[in-house]
């Protein structure tokens, strides 16, 4: 076999990740909340992925999770030498009354599981108990911020994180926010009540590469760029490797 260069500044993992953080078309930015929301912001899209193995495309459908974006990629890494991996985080944070919240939440579960705890505005370990119980159905792990107001929602292999029905005595509201800016407010009444945040999708290769997407950003792409923009990838080369301390 045979490299370019041998040279630190010239080996490591080259990447890209979606990034797309347009108001109510990222991937990972929260839908808007309304009763019955499903699906994410994703719009039906084809990515050319240009690696150093070829040229290939992916067809990327309207509501696909970062999970099955990521499996699409890598059925053909063989043919662009580029594969793919998804996570989808989550926030829950500003509740503002004491109380009872309780919402039906999907990640890889099919049925929605009922989640219920009584908490306080200013600490939710108890919803955060009542989550990690259901993790096994769902999928989804919560861990509590330093001051207990937020929590931190993830799902490892990049399923869509759904909250559906939450509902909060006495009018209480609480925001969910996805991994790019954009929080909605769930819980005033029926109708705001439901959102999705989608997850992100980690490009990866040991060669520079790019992918482009068929539409823009403000059209619901992977993407923050215009249409058929390249968005290219990022070195992190083995000389950034800081090994003097244990951290």
């Amino acid at each position: 076999f045979g490299i370019n260069s041998a040279q630190a500044a010239d080996l490591g993992n080259h990447s890209l990740t979606s990034n797309n953080a347009t108001p109510g078309n990222g991937i990972e930015v929260a839908t808007v909340a309304a009763a019955g929301s499903a699906a994410n912001n994703v719009t039906t899209q084809t990515l050319t992925i240009i690696g150093s193995e070829g040229s290939q495309t992916a067809s990327v459908v309207a509501g696909n999770s970062a999970a099955i974006i990521a499996d699409k990629v890598n059925a053909i890494s063989a043919d662009t030498g580029v594969t793919a991996t998804a996570k989808t985080t989550a926030t829950l944070s500003n509740l503002t009354a004491n109380g009872t919240v309780s919402f039906n939440l999907q990640g890889t579960n099919t049925t929605p599981t009922a989640i219920s705890a009584t908490v306080l505005s200013t600490d939710l370990t108890n919803l955060v108990t009542a989550l990690n119980e259901q993790a096994g159905n769902t999928g989804i792990t919560a861990t509590l911020s330093a001051d207990k107001a937020s929590i931190t929602l993830e799902q490892a292999s990049g399923a869509d994180i759904k909250i559906d029905t939450m509902l909060n005595t006495g009018l209480a509201t609480m925001t969910l926010t996805g991994s790019e800016a954009g929080g909605q407010v769930l819980g005033a009444n029926p109708d705001t009540d439901s959102s999705t945040v989608g997850g992100e999708v980690f490009f990866s290769s040991a060669s520079s590469f790019n992918v482009t997407s068929s539409v823009a950003a403000d059209a619901g792409s992977l993407f923050s760029t215009a249409a058929l923009a390249a968005n290219t990838s990022d070195l992190s080369s083995i000389d950034e490797v800081d090994i003097t301390s244990v951290t």
